[in-house]
């Protein structure tokens, strides 16, 4: 009898001129302007907490008694750095009670794919360059504080740190009672990725607004003499690969974000395997899960199978995402589904403590 293998996916959601203010550096009691540090957890951040409050770049803006607009200058701060304490590493002060204050920052700052677009200081922006090897890639994060008094500030101004990116990784798994048991060999992503965008830190839109990018070989549809073709993007990225793998699946995911790191005769397991994607809508244009892997039967391994998936789903920002493929038999087809659960968007503070806000979705696509 014709085994014929099923996989099931589940992907599950596991940052005007200067007239406008002449005196900026009077000060107001001696009080100095600080920060408390918060990075938002909505997504889940790739980079320890710390690290990333550290090297945040910040823009201040003193507008005296108008309101921030785009077109006001960063007379205060212009990308300097605000360390995990709070503190920038140019010291300036409240000038009254009265007057408006702009802060905009993002972070990792000083980072070789994260640059300041044309060094502007008004309406600054930012420019992300995704990187092609996926543990190489960064979490972009961005906050803001418009229009505060020191009226207001009880001590510090609260900067709540958002994730800028989707992210995503894939897990897999064997259904229970399989009279086959299964090993993955590679997992890769091809699809119409956004390489690179520009994100504003004024509201934290990025300029190209989700839209795919098309491919460069489209797909074609089966006729009575070949087979259909998926289309060809530029990009792909790679979950895994390794052709030599002989470890098989248990009814408990294998998370491919988590790596196994050999220093000498120490292993580690480190979770930085997780693709931070530029957010991209692919509900119309789709991306493309493929997964190579045999089946092993009475000790008797097969030569390696591919089976390869739509993904059809919105990546939205500061969502995670997990493709789940839980492998079985026994049915006559290959299924696909993608569901979007409850997203958590709790806030870490800089201390480590954390202030919870919990959003439920429930999005079948």
């Amino acid at each position: 009898m014709k085994k014929v293998i099923f996989l099931a996916i589940a992907a599950a959601a596991a940052l005007t001129a200067c007239s406008k203010s002449e005196v900026i550096d009077s000060k107001y009691g001696n009080d100095m302007i600080g920060f408390e540090n918060y990075l938002g957890r909505d997504a889940q951040t790739k980079a320890p907490i710390a690290s990333s409050i550290e090297t945040a770049g910040i823009y201040g803006f003193y507008t005296a008694g108008e309101k921030w607009d785009p077109s006001s200058t960063a007379n205060l701060w212009a990308n300097n750095t605000l360390s995990a304490d709070g503190k920038v590493d140019v010291e300036k002060y409240w000038t009254n009670d009265e007057d408006y204050y702009t802060f905009l920052a993002y972070a990792p700052k000083d980072q070789t794919n994260l640059t300041i677009v044309d060094n502007q200081t008004s309406d600054p922006k930012v420019n992300y360059t995704v990187d092609n090897t996926i543990t190489n890639q960064i979490d972009v994060l961005y906050a803001g504080a418009k229009d505060v008094q020191k009226k207001n500030i009880t001590d510090k101004v609260d900067m709540t740190f958002k994730h800028a990116l989707s992210r995503l990784t894939v897990n897999a798994k064997t259904a229970d009672e399989q009279a086959f048991d299964f090993i993955v060999k590679k997992i890769t992503l091809n699809g119409g990725f956004i390489e690179s965008d520009v994100l504003t830190l004024n509201e934290g839109v990025w300029a190209k607004g989700g839209t795919p990018v098309a491919p460069t070989t489209p797909g074609t549809e089966a006729t009575d003499d070949t087979p259909a073709t998926l289309p060809v993007y530029a990009t792909t990225y790679t979950f895994y690969d390794d052709e030599n793998n002989e470890a098989i699946l248990t009814t408990s995911n294998t998370e491919y974000a988590k790596r196994k790191v050999v220093d000498g005769e120490t292993t580690t397991e480190v979770a930085d395997n997780y693709l931070m994607m530029i957010p991209v809508n692919f509900t119309n244009q789709a991306a493309y899960l493929t997964v190579e892997y045999t089946t092993v039967y009475e000790k008797t391994e097969s030569t390696i199978n591919t089976a390869t998936f739509p993904v059809n789903t919105n990546f939205e920002k500061g969502k995670a995402y997990a493709i789940n493929l839980t492998f079985t038999k026994d049915v006559e087809k290959i299924e696909f589904n993608v569901t979007v659960d409850p997203c958590d968007e709790s806030t870490t503070n800089a201390d480590g403590t954390t202030d919870d806000h919990q959003k439920d979705e429930n999005i079948q696509a």
